[in-house]
């Protein structure tokens, strides 16, 4: 609803969910069906930042089983983290939402970076400010973005097949490890 409220054409559900993963600043010009300029841009990004705030908590849920999961490895003394396309403060707001942002001990947004994703900028800032082992990290994405960040990182990836890019797409980059 952001683009026909900017005069731009709607763009199809494939193309948004092809571009999920990638920041908004980056995906919206992809998307757009006409070159923009920074005050259409920061008008669409408004836009939309305003009727997802309004909307998110009915969209905001987790998928069966994955408290249960992130719990485990919690208990476990895994070390767990965020790196996200959102912005911080959506981040953390959709964390606290679905309970498990106590469980995090840190997330870091599209706002905390100079490069996006596929860019390994934010997980090379998690390895480092934590002394983390590069082998013995594995960074878990719904998307073949998140996948090539993590092995531009460095790290393994885990792909799980129900979220933005389908399984087909997902099995095509390559990741270490498929989680249906």
């Amino acid at each position: 609803s952001a683009f026909k409220a900017c005069g731009l054409t709607e763009p199809s559900a494939q193309d948004i969910s092809h571009y999920m993963g990638i920041p908004i600043e980056e995906s919206f010009l992809k998307l757009a069906d006409r070159p923009l300029d920074e005050a259409t841009l920061a008008q669409l990004i408004d836009t939309f930042r305003h009727t997802y705030q309004s909307i998110e908590k009915d969209y905001i849920y987790e998928f069966a089983g994955i408290t249960e999961a992130i719990t485990s490895l919690y208990n476990q003394g895994k070390k767990l983290f965020v790196v996200s396309s959102k912005k911080s403060d959506v981040l953390e707001r959709n964390l606290s939402a679905i309970g498990l942002n106590h469980l995090i001990i840190e997330a870091v947004g599209s706002d905390q970076v100079s490069a996006y994703k596929p860019n390994p900028e934010g997980i090379h800032t998690i390895v480092q400010r934590y002394n983390l082992n590069s082998k013995q990290t594995v960074y878990i994405g719904d998307s073949t973005f998140d996948v090539e960040m993590a092995q531009r990182a460095g790290v393994q990836s885990a792909a799980v097949t129900w979220g933005a890019h389908d399984a087909r797409s997902l099995l095509h980059s390559n990741p270490d490890f498929i989680i249906n």
